[in-house]
């Protein structure tokens, strides 16, 4: 009876090793679905940020170049490139409307930009590409 027993337990040990590589596989295609809609929700906030950061960068040209002509509006369009921040491309995009020549608004866009990424580089690099 005992030796029976264990027979018959000893069959039963391959049925549980396959329902345990289901379970796995079960695991893994959970988490990997779980993880697709994770990185397909995270690109998408991450694409409307961008979308709305290259939206508000291309009213703000257009505004310079309406108001300073279309060699200001380039050096913006350079400027704004290294600009990332929400915060700092609003403090930006007022500025069009308390200058008077081309001269000083680029000055206070350098010094509001560079606030965030060190002087010297973004005036380094709207030197190297308006030249």
């Amino acid at each position: 009876m005992v030796f029976a027993k264990l027979v018959e337990d000893l069959m039963e040990v391959p049925r549980l090793v396959e329902r345990m590589k289901q379970w796995e596989k079960d695991w893994y295609r959970q988490g990997y679905a779980k993880g697709l809609r994770e990185g397909r929700a995270k690109a998408r906030r991450e694409a409307r940020v961008e979308g709305r950061r290259q939206g508000q960068h291309q009213l703000m040209v257009r505004m310079a170049g309406t108001k300073f002509g279309p060699a200001v509006a380039r050096r913006l369009e350079a400027a704004l490139a290294e600009v990332t921040d929400p915060a700092r491309t609003a403090a930006i995009s007022v500025l069009v409307l308390h200058h008077d020549t081309g001269d000083e608004f680029m000055a206070a866009v350098r010094r509001t930009a560079a606030a965030a990424h060190g002087t010297r580089a973004v005036q380094e690099n709207e030197a190297v590409r308006t030249n």
